[in-house]
């Protein structure tokens, strides 16, 4: 039974199925029968399996993508917490000081993603008291 599978910008196997979906002819791709693998990528022309090298990499991009989500949630949630304080009852009865440590917070927080060990090591900045 003939497998196709459809593939993403890189080359990498987005859905291998037993036949191809209507409508979607132009986007499926024979596999090859000595392809026996669900995890399969096209190498210009030719249809091949993954091997555990190329699948290792493909994990770490997803554990990196994944811990970049987590970072700007967080980042943002405390982003939304700290608009709290600048909203203009607030900020006209601080001072100067705590204005620019609130300002200096926020542009920490916006700059997180900057951080040299951006998204597994970073330092969250701490809210001003």
């Amino acid at each position: 039974m003939t497998r196709y599978a459809n593939f993403d910008e890189k080359g990498r196997s987005i859905a291998i199925s037993n036949a191809i979906p209507d409508g979607e002819e132009s986007s499926y791709h024979p596999v090859p029968d000595d392809v026996h693998g669900t995890i399969v990528v096209k190498d210009g022309k030719k249809i091949r399996e993954l091997n555990a090298k190329e699948i290792e990499a493909i994990l770490t991009e997803i554990t990196l993508k994944t811990r970049a989500l987590e970072v700007r949630s967080k980042r943002n949630r405390l982003l939304l917490e700290a608009d709290v304080l600048t909203q203009m009852d607030r900020w006209e009865g601080y001072s100067d000081a705590k204005k620019k440590k609130i300002t200096a917070y926020k542009q920490g927080l916006r700059d997180i993603t900057k951080q040299k060990g951006f998204p597994t090591d970073v330092t969250f900045p701490e809210m001003p008291e």
